[in-house]
């Protein structure tokens, strides 16, 4: 092994060496009183001094004074005692503005051993300071989001370690930061032994696609409070980590509670309105059945079928009214269903409502087609959409015979049916309102509104759909696609 000698600086290298220092860092001497003797160009370029101005001066003609005085003391109490100090130190320009530098003090020291001078070398640091500020101001600015997020954040390890928490975890919880960390949410009672059991398998499950979970936690002081958490895997410095979102739904259960509860009433009230609405309908439908067995003179016979055309409007609403109560309940049954014979029945049924007689029917439904859907609303969707053809026919002339076109077929997916007639049709402008609840064709007051309503909401319910195309004084077109259930 070769042995490295110290070797002496003879005078030209010497000069090499405070050249090279010179060349890459601000150099300033001062006496031992602190006062400078000399100062590179380097120095006075950043300083914003010429040596000139600098001679006879001390640092503190560079002093910002954002920096505790406490610094300046322990520097002094090292050089003086001849120990080398090093430390950052924020200067100010003569145009007023800062930068910072890395500074290495070193005494210099006669032949007595007395200090001589203090060599000051430092280094610009001002662009790095300023990356660090900049980090810094982000890391804060990230810590103030987290904290201040609306939602609970928990960050864990894949055990259920907790490693952070916001304030909004304290919150909720009622258990400080300090409470929380670096504990195991099994041991903070915070879930039943079920619930922690399954978010267990949670969090050490990596999943491409975070799912939504609710649990019932249990907060510091007892309360049970409703949550849905979202938790998500993070892969930080070779380190599984989970950040789990909790949100407290507490009110949002309880206003759903509330819908449930006023949808029940709703769907109880109109099954109930369809119910007793329909005994005394049947009944006056009796009453007037017997009277025209009776001689009725003409005028009296017109009231009759006005009355009679009433009664018939009256019947459909009551259908619809039942199928709207059918609609709000989730579970649907299925039959097994003859669609030709039920559209025969449907098109029977409304026989007696003004306008059918001068309708000429066009029905292409094969004898055996079997569908399997809820009986109760493809009889409403056939019977809404049938009736508003016969009601919204152009008069029957020697040049127009008012017709209505059903076509029905199965598909690969279920089933479907074309409803075509040649009425009145429907404004190009007027056609993305016509499902909408209590809409009237500015052409017409009359009617409801409630059958396009009812059956676009019986289409939606069968995850079917329906699509609509009209001229207007010329037809329009229903086709509808109802899947299997």
């Amino acid at each position: 092994m070769k042995c490295i000698t110290k070797r002496v600086w003879n005078n030209n290298q010497e000069e090499q060496l405070v050249d090279a220092i010179n060349n890459s860092a601000l150099v300033s001497i001062t006496d031992p009183k602190g006062l400078i003797i000399s100062a590179n160009e380097a120095f006075c370029q950043i300083s914003g001094y010429t040596e000139l101005e600098l001679l006879g001066k001390s640092h503190n003609i560079l002093k910002s004074g954002i920096q505790s005085d406490s610094i300046f003391i322990e520097l002094w109490n090292t050089i003086i005692n001849k120990n080398i100090w090093q430390g950052e130190i924020c200067n100010k320009k003569k145009d007023g503005t800062f930068y910072w530098v890395k500074a290495t003090i070193v005494p210099f020291l006669n032949s007595f051993g007395d200090i001589e001078k203090y060599v000051a070398i430092l280094f610009d640091i001002s662009k790095l300071k300023e990356s660090k500020d900049q980090v810094i101001r982000v890391q804060n600015k990230f810590k103030l989001f987290f904290d201040r997020a609306p939602y609970s954040f928990l960050v864990t390890n894949s055990n259920g370690k907790i490693l952070d928490c916001n304030a909004t975890t304290e919150t909720l919880s009622g258990y400080s930061r300090n409470e929380l960390i670096n504990k195991k949410i099994s041991n903070l009672n915070l879930l039943s032994k079920t619930d922690y059991s399954y978010l267990s398998k949670v969090l050490k499950i990596q999943s491409a696609k975070s799912h939504k979970i609710e649990f019932l936690i249990k907060t510091k002081k007892g309360d049970n409070i409703d949550v849905e958490i979202l938790p998500h895997h993070i892969n930080f410095e070779g380190e599984t980590i989970v950040l789990i979102i909790i949100q407290n739904i507490s009110i949002r259960k309880k206003i759903l509670k509330e819908l449930q509860e006023k949808k029940n009433d709703l769907e109880l009230l109109l099954y109930r309105s369809g119910h007793d609405l329909r005994t005394p309908f049947t009944t006056l439908e009796g009453l007037v059945n017997l009277l025209k067995i009776e001689k009725l003179n003409e005028s009296s016979f017109e009231i009759l079928e006005m009355i009679e055309t009433v009664l018939n409007d009256g019947k459909i609403l009551i259908d619809n009214l039942s199928t709207a109560s059918l609609m709000i309940n989730s579970s649907i049954t299925n039959d097994e269903i003859n669609l030709n014979k039920l559209v025969n029945k449907v098109i029977k049924n409304l026989s007696q409502i003004e306008g059918f007689n001068t309708i000429s029917f066009n029905i292409n439904i094969p004898e055996n087609l079997i569908i399997n859907s809820n009986l109760q609303m493809i009889s409403s969707l056939l019977q809404n959409i049938i009736q508003n053809a016969i009601k919204y026919q152009r008069p029957i002339s020697t040049i127009h015979t008012p017709f209505i076109i059903i076509n029905a077929f199965k598909t690969a997916s279920g089933f479907e049916i074309n409803f075509k007639d040649n009425g009145l049709g429907i404004n190009a402008k007027e056609l993305d309102k016509i499902f909408n609840l209590y809409y009237r064709s500015h052409n017409t007051i009359e009617g409801t509104g409630l059958g396009l309503y009812i059956t676009k909401n019986i289409v939606q319910k069968l995850n079917g759909t329906i699509r609509v195309k009209s001229i207007l004084n010329e037809m329009t077109q229903f086709d509808i696609n109802i899947p299997n259930s």
